[in-house]
């Protein structure tokens, strides 16, 4: 597939509100550590907005 997507899920009280990010896929060797890096910065601006 040439379109890759990351799903978010972020509680909202007793829901739950789900977030898709996609696009198109890079196709590169060096691809190594992309995905921890991803949720990295997204653990970062979760705990960034709540102080």
């Amino acid at each position: 597939d040439d379109i890759v997507t990351d799903i978010l899920a972020v509680a909202e009280g007793d829901d739950i509100a789900w977030r898709e990010f996609s696009h198109p896929r890079v196709f590169s060797p060096n691809t190594h550590g992309t995905g921890c890096t991803l949720s990295a910065a997204i653990a970062a601006e979760v705990a960034h907005r709540r102080h």
